[in-house]
């Protein structure tokens, strides 16, 4: 998934911009790539081609942007509106920072235009497009694992230095009240306690210890 952007105002090299991400467009990131790149990371390539062995359909790999993507995406599935969340927001902190550094970034592609350097122009961006993409799968990578420690076996751990034991709160948030509802309504009286047969103002039975076998 991209969003193109073609700004006629600017060079080509420079005008001619897409935000690029892999896997599902809720739970990835975009990345900055410009159409006079003349290479790309090995970890967003296509496996059939000869810049990478990174990995396919069928073979995991930390060092692709597919894989890398995918352990963020199926983490969040299950548990959504407690994962997701947290995805999101690393997601829109992640996006505000490229599009500050890119605007840095082509100012002195412009500078370089400008002076005749067309060349330095491409070498300036292809460089920062590939830094962006290897940065990126990284950060997704230790994404992946603050989300595992923090969601692991169905609870939500976050620090907590007052917890002497372990510095971490460690929280059981259940499941929403329509599962409650559901179970009730899929089991009917399965769970029911009967009512008890003895009348409530009768005393229980009591029995000696010294009647009970073995004792």
């Amino acid at each position: 998934h991209y969003v193109a952007q073609a700004r006629s105002w600017l060079p080509d090299t420079i005008g001619a911009r897409t935000w690029y991400g892999v896997d599902d467009t809720a739970t990835s990131v975009h990345v900055p790539l410009y159409s006079c790149l003349t290479e790309i990371s090995p970890k967003w390539a296509h496996p059939k081609n000869d810049l990478t062995r990174n990995g396919d359909i069928t073979k995991f790999s930390f060092d692709s942007a597919f894989w890398v993507m995918n352990l963020v995406a199926n983490m969040a599935y299950d548990r959504w509106s407690l994962i997701y969340p947290v995805v999101a927001d690393e997601i829109a902190a992640t996006e505000a920072h490229y599009l500050e550094l890119t605007e840095h970034i082509e100012k002195q592609a412009i500078e370089a235009y400008n002076q005749g350097n067309g060349q330095d122009v491409v070498r300036l961006l292809t460089a920062y497009s590939v830094q962006a993409q290897n940065d990126i799968v990284q950060q997704w990578l230790e994404l992946w694992q603050r989300l595992v420690v923090m969601f692991r076996d169905g609870q939500v751990i976050t620090p907590d230095s007052s917890v002497k034991a372990n510095g971490a709160h460690v929280g059981s948030p259940g499941y929403p009240s329509s599962w409650y509802a559901r179970i009730i309504e899929d089991t009917g009286d399965h769970y029911k306690i009967p009512e008890s047969p003895t009348p409530p103002d009768m005393p229980a039975p009591t029995i000696s210890k010294l009647e009970v076998p073995g004792v």
